[in-house]
Order: structure tokens, then C-alpha cells, then sequence
């Protein structure tokens, strides 16, 4: 028996394959970005000349933090040093001693380590500040199986744990400030939420109010069903993946109880966390001692080198 042809069939049996074809590719993609908040592999980094600074590796459960304090000011490199002086045109107050004057909190960006921001630590470093660095969770010696970008208190409690461990090094309490680089903007938020009392002040450069505004800023050009249906399925894969909720990396909410002088530093042509979110950012803080910067030509990753050369950060 011949079968007939049926052209309405064979549209439809094609139209079929081609969305299991596309669901299977979106399943397997989203599968495969989902170990974004999965632990990210160590790295092998080197330091910057770090003369004249005293850098100590201590334990901050559940990791390991640097800390990095000034020891002999006239051994600093160049670069250290002419920042130190041109700080202390602009605040002559500054002390020629090496004792700190307060703690700063550095705090890593997604796929970072603590190696990484000592660079930064440095310029921090050689105007007073101890600078702690830990590695934030399923980084570098984090040993957490995932990383929900501090919307859960087991992990902002690295942040605290950083604190307690810096303070044993000093006779007397230090003041408090936290300084976060984008996912790590996003732990200053939270811990900064969950003990305003604690810190004196915030540092937030290229971070974001919702990381669902961010994902859905790189499928800006489909429809907008078509967005919040994506954003909802990759919440559901990194949730079955990893046990992490997306759509509870929400900083905006925690900003609304941080009255804490705030200094926000963000790129013109960042295209990865648009200025937008730190404009949502800025007016959700309640406090009356807030800035938001914009740097010209500057993106995501090159912000930090960027405000340097301008003396920003």
C-alpha cells in the first residue's frame, strides 16, 4: 500500500525537529554556563613588586586571605610611592608612620582570586589601609561547591571571617570599609545589608542591582516573553545544576537598608553590567553620602585600569 504524501504533515514533522533541535542546543548551552556558578579552577598568578609592604597568607574559614599592610615606606616601588605622595598632596593628614589607620575589605570579581586584586591592595596599602583579600566562595582556596554571588549568608560569612582575622594582627579596632568588584560588588551589598554597623563605608565599581537584568541584557535584542521565558529556564538548569537560585541575586534589595557613605565607580562602555544598574543601584541606597561615578572609555574589565590612571581607585 502506497502512503500519501501529506505537505502539512511534513512542514509540521520538520517544525518539530527544528525546535527540539534549537531546545536541545539552549538546554546544552545554558548547561554548559551554569558552571559559572560552579567552583572555578585556581590559577598560578604573579605578584607585583610588593617592596616595602608586609604580605601574610592567613586563614579565614572556609579559605585562605592575604593581607597586605605598609612596613618600610621608602622601599616601595616607584609607582607605590608617587601615589602615596600625590594622595598626601591632596590630605596632608595622611601619617608618615606604617601603622594602618583602617581596614579595607577587597573583595574579587566572578572567575577572580585573591592574587589577583593585590595590585589594588597596594595603592590602598601605601596610604594606611590593611588591605584582606579572601577568596570569595568557589574561588581560588574557597573550597564551596558553588557560588550564588553572596545572596546567602553561609557565604557572606567570608567577609566577617576576613574582618575577624585582619583585626587579631592590631591592638585596637580599626574603622571598616568594604570595596567589591563586580560579583564581589555584589557580596559588599549583601554583607553590607546584613551588618551596616559593622563597616564605615562602601566601595561598588562594575556591579549590577540583579543579575537578571544583566542576563537579560545579553538577549536584549528577542522579544521580551521570549527573554523572561530564557531567564526563567537557565534559573531552572543552574538550580538543578548547582542548587543555586538566579533570580535571588538581587543586591537592589539588600541596597535599600545601606545608609553607609557609598562610592560607586562604573564604566561608560561597560556592555556586560550596563551603567543602568549602577544608576538602579545608586538610587536605591538610602544614604545621604553617596557618588556615582561614570568613566569615559572605560568597559567592564578594564574599569579598575582605567580609574587608576586617573586616580580614582
Amino acid at each position: 500500500m502506497r502512503l500519501k504524501y501529506s505537505p502539512i504533515k511534513t512542514f509540521f514533522s520538520i517544525l518539530l525537529l527544528l525546535f527540539l533541535a534549537v531546545f536541545i542546543g539552549i538546554t546544552l548551552y545554558f548547561w554548559q554556563a551554569a558552571k559559572t556558578f560552579q567552583q572555578q579552577p585556581a590559577t598560578e598568578i604573579s605578584l607585583p613588586n610588593l617592596n616595602g609592604f608586609n604580605l601574610k597568607n592567613i586563614t579565614c574559614e572556609p579559605s585562605e586571605c592575604l593581607l597586605l599592610t605598609l612596613d618600610k615606606p621608602n622601599l616601595l616601588a616607584p609607582k607605590w610611592k608617587n601615589f602615596r605622595q600625590e594622595i598626601q598632596k591632596h590630605n596632608p593628614s595622611l601619617s608618615d608612620s606604617n601603622q594602618p589607620q583602617a581596614i579595607l575589605i577587597l573583595l574579587h570579581g566572578l572567575h577572580g582570586q585573591k592574587e589577583q586584586f593585590l595590585a589594588i591592595a597596594a595603592r590602598y596599602a601605601a596610604i594606611g589601609f590593611a588591605v584582606i583579600i579572601p577568596d570569595l566562595a568557589a574561588h581560588g582556596t574557597n573550597q564551596a561547591k558553588s557560588n550564588a554571588f553572596g545572596s546567602q549568608v553561609s557565604e557572606t560569612k567570608i567577609v566577617f571571617s576576613a574582618l575577624q582575622a585582619a583585626q587579631k594582627h592590631f591592638q585596637k579596632p580599626l574603622p571598616v570599609s568594604l570595596w567589591g568588584y563586580s560579583m564581589g560588588g555584589s557580596y559588599a551589598n549583601f554583607a553590607a545589608a546584613q551588618a551596616p554597623d559593622t563597616f564605615q563605608a562602601l566601595v561598588i565599581v562594575s556591579s549590577f542591582a540583579q543579575i537578571d537584568d544583566v542576563l537579560k541584557n545579553k538577549i536584549s535584542y528577542l522579544p521580551d516573553f521570549i527573554q523572561k521565558l530564557l531567564i526563567a529556564y537557565f534559573n531552572k538548569i543552574v538550580l538543578l545544576r548547582t542548587g543555586v537560585n538566579t533570580h535571588l541575586i538581587q543586591p537592589q534589595k539588600a541596597a535599600q537598608k545601606i545608609a553607609l557613605p557609598i562610592f560607586q565607580v562604573h564604566g561608560a562602555l561597560d556592555k556586560l553590567v550596563p551603567p543602568s544598574q549602577a544608576q538602579i543601584l545608586h538610587d536605591t541606597y538610602p544614604s545621604s553620602q553617596k557618588t556615582l561615578l561614570i568613566v569615559p572609555d572605560a568597559g567592564h574589565n578594564d574599569i579598575v585600569r582605567s580609574a587608576k590612571k586617573q586616580n580614582i581607585l
